[in-house]
């Protein structure tokens, strides 16, 4: 995980150690610290599906718009999966869904609408 430039808080998001998330975001670890692709441990836990250790990064203070090195959010990403259970935690978080990738401006509400997962009115 160290090439991919992983501290120890990204690892258990994206294995979904919600005890660990926990107390590596209380203790230590920066939430929003980013890896070699700019990703922070909610955009990994966003990725994989992985609610509840979603919910205690935005807990802890998480950026729900930070944004990768290609433009992506964490809401984008759950957006792209059709992971309603995330787009609608982070919408109520605050999360913005008209934020557009890098490459094709394309936002959450763009894949969510193209994926067919996830209605438009999950966003509003």
């Amino acid at each position: 995980m160290a090439a991919k430039g992983w501290t120890e808080l990204h690892v258990a998001a994206a294995f979904d150690r919600q005890e660990e998330v926990e107390r590596l975001s209380k203790e230590r670890e920066a939430v929003d610290c980013r890896d070699k692709e700019g990703r922070t441990a909610l955009h990994l836990a966003a990725s994989k599906g992985h609610l509840g250790s979603a919910k205690v990064l935005v807990g802890a203070g998480a950026s729900v718009d930070a944004r990768s090195k290609d433009g992506r959010t964490a809401l984008y990403r759950a957006a792209a999966n059709g992971d309603r259970a995330i787009v609608e935690m982070l919408v109520g978080a605050g999360a913005d869904p008209t934020i557009g990738d890098v490459d094709y401006c394309r936002s959450a509400i763009d894949v969510a609408r193209d994926k067919g997962q996830v209605s438009d009115s999950t966003f509003y």
